[in-house]
């Protein structure tokens, strides 16, 4: 931000596990920190992340005409993500519009230490391009959205009443706000520019991350205060996700024993496999693009890797899921980036 003087700006720390708090820099300038006490209790007794977002959003001193953007404890800004978010800010600034706004999300960041899992995460990338940037044209988040590179003006999000969901909402806060505020009028765009974020550094916490996310975005569809139109794609995506282990035993029938398949399935199958495919691709490319890997060579290996891997991915990916089915996670896990 300050290399790229287009905005005044202030960081703001919100933190709330007393040990960490000795390894942060005081508050100067342009940083703030916003520590929220261990007593501290919301009137729906939320938790975790959304506890502490619910206590910085009533006592942040932002102006209201101040734009937050939401970033996680690991994500790191680029100068394209800078000059797309003040581009943002400043057309709903004149149109009065005032959306909230969200780009996509790179994961590249240790790629040198964890090649496998960074791999792994492409197709949330290419995720990005495709179901996101999709809701974010059509302005409704129909499939929630990421908690990091949340765009907003700070009289918007505190109209919307705050991130005090209870326990109902705070396993995946951010999907819960998008959907209930769909309900109140909140209305989205598209941002131009990339966040750069790391992926898992281990396959236990891989799977404790998608496990998370299912089952946080299961009671989203459930339970959050929205009517049916605003939570059906969020719940059909969902319950199309929890075929992923169904698809892993389909593929093992086909492959190894042969097992006679409808064409129908297999149509089905082989048109998903492809759009899979795609996603893994199009969010590698972003991130060798984004990470300056330009020897074709080196970017031929990744390609041929990434399409080698898919079995293993989609088999990791269906694991999550499974082990979310058979035992729903209890809390808000965090796991080591």
């Amino acid at each position: 931000m300050a290399s790229l003087p287009l905005a005044q700006y202030i960081i703001e720390v919100v933190i709330d596990y007393g040990d960490n708090i000795r390894c942060m820099p005081t508050s100067s300038n342009d940083l703030r920190i916003i520590v929220v006490p261990t007593d501290y209790q919301t009137p729906n007794n939320s938790r975790f992340k959304a506890r502490a977002l619910h206590y910085a959003l009533l006592h942040s001193p932002l102006a209201d005409a101040a734009w937050i953007v939401h970033l996680d404890e690991e994500t790191q800004p680029t100068s394209s993500s800078i000059k797309g978010i003040c581009n943002f800010i400043r057309q709903e600034e004149l149109s009065q519009a005032l959306r909230v706004g969200q780009g996509a999300i790179l994961y590249h960041r240790e790629w040198e230490k964890h090649p496998f899992l960074t791999l792994a995460d492409n197709v949330r990338t290419g995720d990005d391009f495709a179901r996101f940037h999709f809701q974010h044209r059509l302005g409704v988040t129909l499939f929630g959205l990421h908690g990091s590179f949340i765009v907003i003006r700070n009289d918007v999000e505190k109209a919307t009443g705050g991130f005090d969901f209870g326990p109902q909402g705070d396993i995946t806060e951010d999907a819960y706000w998008a959907v209930k505020g769909m309900q109140a009028g909140l209305r989205c765009a598209w941002v131009e520019g990339y966040l750069e974020e790391q992926s898992c550094m281990s396959l236990v916490d891989f799977l404790r991350q998608r496990r998370r996310w299912f089952h946080g975005l299961v009671k989203v569809s459930l339970h959050a205060p929205a009517k049916l139109r605003w939570r059906v794609c969020l719940g059909l995506n969902t319950m199309l996700w929890a075929l992923a282990p169904f698809a892993t035993i389909y593929t093992i029938g086909n492959l190894f024993y042969h097992v006679r398949i409808d064409p129908v399935i297999t149509l089905l199958a082989s048109y998903s496999l492809g759009v899979f495919a795609t996603l893994y691709i199009t969010g590698l490319k972003a991130n060798m693009d984004e990470h300056s890997i330009t020897d074709w060579r080196t970017r031929t290996m990744f390609t041929v890797l990434q399409i080698l891997l898919l079995p293993v991915y989609s088999a990791m990916e269906s694991l999550g899921v499974l082990w979310a089915m058979l035992t729903p996670v209890k809390g808000f896990q965090v796991v080591k980036k």
